[in-house]
């Protein structure tokens, strides 16, 4: 068991692709779009459910998800109040879907619900911040990344976002929040993920990993045998068996047991 316990001590040292944290920038900033964030006042401001979805081969691997931003394009101060959710769904950016709940798939986690408020850089750097409650888990093989916004309230300053015509990102959104979800097929704010890549095993890694416990089994096995072995050789024996031997005669075993007692 120690020269087992050795060898995957070995093993779990060996070398992995490290994870890191890395931001990922999904979009295009060509042009500006107040919904949902920035319409705080007049007959469009925003209230009620919003929706983005993101083209699955923007991500490489499975990966948390840490942070999402977004980019303003003016100066002053805003406050939004609103709950933001994650999931996969077979919607594209192509094609936004219909409905809200029909992008909506069972992993669907409200992974946000609080007020954020924005210092606005005017364009110099993606200001609005939301920090996850808890990381998202996003496996892109799963399908294309869910986006849902249900904002609350919101007051400050007005403000437009980047966001521009991309074939990585669609949405959902209501003209002032209210009536039938309109789609917008590839256009989108400019989105910024912070992210975790989960560590995955090298080929040579794995194949040294199986490799061990393999002989580690055949270790074992062969010390069970090898001890079963020894067992049965001792049970033979006549002073262990507590009978005598066939060959042996009666009264030499006789004798012997009353020297011994």
């Amino acid at each position: 068991m120690k020269r087992i316990a050795v060898a995957l001590l070995i093993l779990v040292g060996l070398p992995l692709q490290i994870a890191w944290a890395s931001p990922i920038v999904i979009g295009s900033g060509s042009s500006l779009n107040g919904f949902p964030f920035g319409e705080v006042s007049g007959p469009i401001a925003y209230l009620g459910e919003y929706q983005q979805i993101y083209l699955s081969t923007a991500f490489s691997g499975p990966l948390f998800i840490n942070q999402i931003a977004f980019e303003s394009a003016a100066l002053g101060t805003l406050s939004d109040t609103f709950a933001l959710g994650l999931g996969t769904t077979s919607a594209t950016p192509s094609d936004p879907g219909t409905t809200y709940l029909g992008n909506k798939r069972p992993d669907f986690t409200q992974v946000f619900s609080g007020t954020v408020v924005t210092t606005l850089m005017g364009g110099s750097a993606f200001d609005l911040l939301i920090n996850l409650d808890s990381p998202f888990l996003y496996d892109p093989s799963a399908g294309n990344l869910l986006l849902d916004v249900f904002l609350t309230a919101a007051s400050g300053n007005s403000a437009p976002f980047k966001a521009g015509i991309s074939t990585d990102v669609g949405r959902l959104s209501n003209f002032g929040g209210t009536g039938a979800p309109t789609a917008t097929p590839n256009f989108g704010l400019l989105t910024q993920f912070d992210v975790t890549q989960i560590p995955i095993p090298e080929p040579m890694t794995l194949m040294l990993v199986g490799i061990g416990l393999a002989r580690g089994v055949m270790i074992r096995n062969r010390s069970k045998r090898s001890s079963g072995q020894a067992v049965s050789q001792v049970g033979r024996l006549p002073w262990c068996s507590g009978t005598r031997s066939t060959s042996e005669p009666a009264h030499r075993t006789f004798a012997a047991h009353r020297q011994v007692r």
